[in-house]
């Protein structure tokens, strides 16, 4: 296939065997980036065929804005993965059409996904917003903000109907880990200088995401208004009932409960945590 394959990778050996077996005989120009795994994430890749460079993670943004920079890629079109991603073969099959047929004022190509939570497929409980993953050449770049990243594209972005498949093995305990190290990205954002408003995982960067609509809307209207730890109740109820969560058994209850309350009051309590911390100090310089 004329595109090439770039996977971000760190510590991903119990995945990142399922995502190359998936590209493997399809897709010639296959990069990992990869993040001084202490496991055999690299000797996997080499295993598999794939041209691997170590790069000192500091955002997803930064990584995939590296990958660009510093891989030899052979192609015009860069397809980006995680490790704990696989495609499909109707997913190949449309992303070789995709590129074959992209007039030239297309510059990127987002994707959905099929997401996988305690190893059962979430139909309802993970809203499948599409992310820009396919790009031409010189075309896009990234943007970090806290543990988000958006995308800037020159030209037209289209949509691939199949969906990519996402599903994490490593187990929930690592998950929990991820989301609070996220948690922790999220409020040093907020913190940082200049920071105007609260996170919470409807908050964006103006001017550079490409978020629908109604979900902008959302975050701008109600999101940013809520009084703090009032929001992840609110996005519990989206997320279980108005987006029908409850009809994905115990793996929906588990993942709004954890992704739509429990992360959103852990980077409020955060906020408290410090908001308290820097007042306790300044009451003991002013006294």
């Amino acid at each position: 296939m004329p595109v090439s394959a770039v996977i971000i990778a760190q510590d991903e050996e119990i995945n990142i065997k399922g995502c190359l077996e998936s590209l493997s005989g399809h897709f010639e120009d296959i990069w990992v980036v990869d993040s001084y795994s202490r496991d055999q994430t690299r000797e996997i890749a080499a295993g598999y065929g794939a041209q691997v460079l170590t790069h000192q993670f500091l955002d997803w943004a930064s990584q995939r804005n590296w990958a660009l920079a510093h891989a030899d890629l052979k192609h015009e079109w860069i397809f980006f993965l995680d490790a704990d991603e696989r495609v499909t073969a109707a997913f190949r099959r449309e992303l070789r059409r995709a590129v074959a047929g992209a007039p030239e004022e297309v510059g990127g190509m987002n994707i959905r996904f099929q997401f996988y939570f305690l190893n059962k497929p979430l139909r309802h409980a993970y809203e499948p917003l599409p992310v820009l993953r396919v790009v031409r050449r010189g075309r896009a770049s990234w943007q970090g903000a806290g543990a988000r990243e958006y995308a800037q594209v020159e030209g037209k972005v289209v949509t691939l109907q199949n969906k990519l498949v996402h599903w994490d093995q490593k187990g929930l305990a690592d998950w929990i880990g991820k989301q609070t190290r996220n948690a922790r990205r999220e409020a040093d954002l907020v913190t940082s200088p200049g920071a105007g408003d609260r996170a919470g995982p409807l908050r964006a960067v103006s001017g550079v995401s490409q978020e629908r609509f109604g979900r902008r809307w959302l975050r701008e209207k109600v999101w940013n208004r809520l009084p703090r730890f009032w929001g992840g109740f609110a996005y519990f109820f989206y997320r279980y009932v108005l987006k029908k969560g409850i009809l994905d058994g115990q793996a929906g209850f588990a993942y709004c409960f954890l992704h739509g309350l429990w992360l959103p009051l852990v980077i409020d309590m955060l906020l408290a945590e410090r908001q308290a911390a820097d007042s306790v100090n300044r009451n003991h310089i002013n006294g």
